[in-house]
């Protein structure tokens, strides 16, 4: 598990900023921000839990938007998070 965001910017620990990543992937990550390529592709992961019932009614998922994460993670590129991580082996 890996926050897509990072942790040390938005210390969000909640669904919609967590995504699977094996432990090769999480460790070379660390602090860093995922490539812009895969800001959709969790937006799009995100919506489909909102519809799933038992996981949209999730607190967390409650606060959550698109609009949201887009900003984040613009404002983590302006407040220094210019480091951007991709895997070495492209998956999506």
């Amino acid at each position: 598990m890996d926050h897509f965001i990072p942790w040390s910017f938005v210390q969000a620990d909640q669904l919609w900023n967590l995504v699977i990543a094996c432990s090769a992937c999480n460790l070379s990550k660390s602090d860093k921000l995922a490539g812009k390529i895969f800001l959709e592709t969790v937006i799009d992961r995100n919506e489909t839990l909102i519809a799933i019932p038992e996981l949209g009614r999730r607190e967390d998922m409650k606060v959550y938007s698109s609009n949201k994460l887009k900003d984040l993670y613009h404002y983590s590129v302006e407040n220094g998070f210019t480091d951007i991580w991709t895997p070495k082996k492209l998956i999506l």
